[in-house]
């Protein structure tokens, strides 16, 4: 929701790689979450925040959106409306080797989501990952970031 703002924020303050930035009044993490995951591990963000509860919700969409080497996680894919009879075959892929998925997910008849796993290998450095679904012509992107500790 917030990802077209945060990309142009951290466009017009020329973030990048190897850079510091941080989010004061950070809320839930955005921005703060998407510069992470644009600018890559080499990238140091910090981000406070006056209400505990807000730094606690930053803190685990971190770590949903990070997954250590060697271990496995689920993944879910969720349509706009209930799957037709006989379901719907979403299409699945990943960007890089580190993270693999099924070739699909079957979203069964009269219900909206399925889950699916991604299976990591260990790495030397954190690695950023894009997991696709389609559907039709229809795709929607996530970021993973698959991390060496």
């Amino acid at each position: 929701m917030f990802e077209p703002l945060s990309d142009a924020l951290i466009e017009d303050a020329a973030l990048g790689p190897g850079q510091s930035a941080l989010d004061v009044a950070a809320g839930t993490g955005e921005p703060s979450l998407r510069i992470a995951e644009v600018c890559g591990p080499s990238t140091w963000v910090t981000c406070t925040d006056p209400v505990a509860d807000m730094i606690a919700v930053s803190k685990r969409e971190a770590r949903r959106r990070s997954l250590r080497g060697g271990n496995a996680s689920t993944g879910t894919v969720t349509l706009s409306a209930a799957a037709p009879a006989g379901g719907a075959v979403v299409s699945l892929s990943s960007s890089a080797a580190v993270a693999t998925v099924p070739s699909s997910a079957t979203v069964a008849a009269g219900v909206t989501s399925a889950k699916f796993t991604v299976s990591t290998s260990r790495v030397s450095s954190s690695t950023q990952v894009t997991i696709s679904a389609s559907l039709g012509a229809e795709t929607r992107s996530a970021q993973l970031a698959v991390t060496r500790k």
